[in-house]
């Protein structure tokens, strides 16, 4: 019956993502907090991620940019170590309070400075892979930090799609390797949900995509990350781990 509950969860994570605007990681880890500790939440979300991340590598398996595989890819993955070496199996509540600090200022963030633009500098490129990576690694989330950089470069959409997927695969694989290697560790349970999680992701998006031109996005989008706010809020001062 939880398996069953999960997905369905997944698939409306996964429509609310698609249509908003916002990464899946960004909208289920905080939904799925609720019912889990948040060690289990981090690392089940990555292997959800992990899976997106290995479909758009199939699907967009041309048309890399190399020199941001480079000098941006190579500090996300080793600053995604770094990020993933602080999670373990037991979250304390000051961990947690730095959860709901970071889902504060990452929604903040995200309505503050949608349109911001960097310059184009191999030093940007660096220090954009090296925040993303230990975001990602440490709170889960990391898709808008990447896409902050990322976005200074104007680079094709095929070719940002592609780049950005076989980015987050190599992220994905670091950080679930790390942490496997701290301790962390899935019930029995959640395995088995993944059957059915995995195949709630596709389904989502699928939905979003058929209904996407139908929902005004900016209001839909407020809500959204008003939403993700609450959850800061309820991770700042209702931490219960």
């Amino acid at each position: 019956m939880q398996a069953l509950i999960f997905a369905f969860m997944t698939v409306i994570a996964s429509f609310v993502a698609a249509v908003s605007g916002f990464g899946l990681s960004t909208v289920l880890i905080p939904t799925f907090s609720f019912f889990l500790p948040l060690s289990e939440v981090i690392l089940l979300v990555g292997i959800i991620h992990l899976f997106n991340s290995i479909l758009k590598a199939l699907l967009f398996h041309s048309g890399f940019d190399w020199r941001l595989l480079l000098y941006f890819g190579l500090p996300s993955i080793i600053f995604s170590y770094i990020g993933a070496s602080f999670v373990t199996q037991k979250i304390d509540t000051q961990l947690t309070q730095l959860f709901g600090l970071f889902f504060i200022g990452y929604t903040i963030l995200l309505f503050a400075v949608p349109d911001f633009k960097i310059k184009k500098t191999k030093q940007t490129l660096f220090l954009g892979g090296s925040v993303y990576g230990f975001s990602t690694g440490f709170f889960g989330i990391g898709g808008a930090i990447k896409s902050i950089f990322l976005s200074a470069f104007d680079l094709h959409k095929v070719v940002y799609i592609a780049t950005t997927g076989i980015l987050a695969l190599f992220v994905d694989v670091t950080r679930l390797l790390t942490y496997w290697q701290k301790g962390l560790q899935l019930p029995n349970h959640l395995w088995w949900s993944l059957l059915l999680i995995l195949p709630a992701t596709v389904l989502g998006t699928w939905l979003a995509r058929c209904c996407v031109h139908k929902i005004p996005q900016d209001k839909f989008r407020f809500l959204v990350g008003a939403f993700l706010f609450l959850i800061g809020l309820k991770f700042v001062f209702f931490s219960v781990v």
